[in-house]
């Protein structure tokens, strides 16, 4: 399943080439641009109605509830699911060394349960093994990030590099929920999709 939630009001502007290189997001971890925290597109507060009854819904239970949480920043969002929806097997992914470093620092003594891995979000394959799957899988504001990107053909190989990330790792019956700042998000998203109809 997909759902795509959009948000009108960002401070990404989506025009801005920087966001969608890599270099400028490791530099603005290591010199703090972002402060402690910084939320893309919709904090906590506005994701928690759509992924309270996603959480609910696994059969095991909320605790046995497994997300994967893709270009996760400094995003309070992990800390929240776990203190308030009782979440403990939150994968945290951002190709920025310096981010994760910061979050696993900043979790390791108050949420010990939570991962973070420095990886690529467009080819997951080498953190995770063969078989390995999320009943929920989360991100918001990479791909308008990925959007950056100039050349249209670009940004849809992007795209679907990362949705095929999704349909390889994503369990049976569960949830992709992708927050943007674009509405027409969903409409390229189908455009760029090469997920073999998935």
């Amino acid at each position: 399943s997909l759902f795509v939630a959009s948000a009108s009001s960002c401070t990404m502007v989506c025009s801005a080439p920087k966001y969608e290189d890599k270099r400028f997001w490791q530099d603005a971890f290591v010199q703090g641009i972002y402060g402690h925290t910084y939320e893309w597109v919709a904090d906590f507060q506005v994701l928690s109605p759509v992924l309270q009854p996603i959480v609910n819904s696994v059969p095991d239970g909320v605790a046995e509830c497994r997300i994967l949480h893709l270009g996760c920043g400094n995003s309070e969002l992990p800390e929240q699911l776990y203190d308030n929806f009782g979440i403990r097997r939150c994968t945290n992914v951002d190709f920025s060394a310096e981010v994760i470093r910061l979050m696993h620092e900043r979790n390791a003594k108050t949420r010990p349960e939570l991962s973070w891995i420095v990886g690529d979000c467009t080819d997951l394959t080498q953190v995770f093994a063969d078989g390995e799957s999320f009943d929920l899988i989360v991100e918001k504001g990479l791909l308008d990030a990925m959007a950056c990107t100039k050349k249209r053909e670009d940004r849809n190989a992007k795209f679907a590099a990362v949705l095929r990330q999704v349909v390889r790792f994503l369990a049976e019956n569960g949830v992709y929920v992708c927050a943007t700042v674009d509405s027409g998000r969903f409409k390229q998203l189908i455009e760029s999709c090469d997920c073999d109809g998935q």
